[in-house]
């Protein structure tokens, strides 16, 4: 079964997204931090197969987190989620790997679906 990981800085993004994604996976394959370097430390323990990433985080920025996991995770697939979604972010992101580029205010709702897809 494969397993999904958040790093967003908002807790509200965070539960909102858990709620979303209820019963698509068991609780236990879903992780979540809210900041870069807890992300790092956390998915070195269990690499996820499926990123939701905010492109701004507290301690570094979340295009550099997208940088580090295509290097380290190459089969990991990343979504970026952000407000900031015009289109250098989406072209940057995209170039660096990342599959999707979720604008938080108008494709919020896509992602459950998105998700399931993937599964």
């Amino acid at each position: 079964m494969r397993s999904l990981f958040i790093v967003d800085d908002s807790s509200l993004i965070i539960e909102r997204l858990l709620s979303m994604l209820e019963g698509l996976l068991p609780p236990d394959r879903i992780g979540y931090a809210g900041s870069y370097g807890e992300a790092l430390s956390l998915m070195a323990h269990r690499p996820p197969d499926i990123l939701l990433l905010d492109v701004h985080l507290p301690d570094k920025s979340g295009v550099e987190l997208l940088r580090v996991v295509r290097r380290r995770y190459p089969d990991t697939i990343v979504i970026m989620i952000s407000n900031q979604s015009d289109e250098s972010y989406r072209s940057a992101c995209t170039a660096l790997g990342a599959l999707r580029f979720l604008d938080k205010s108008t494709e919020f709702e896509e992602i459950p679906a998105l998700i399931e897809s993937l599964l």
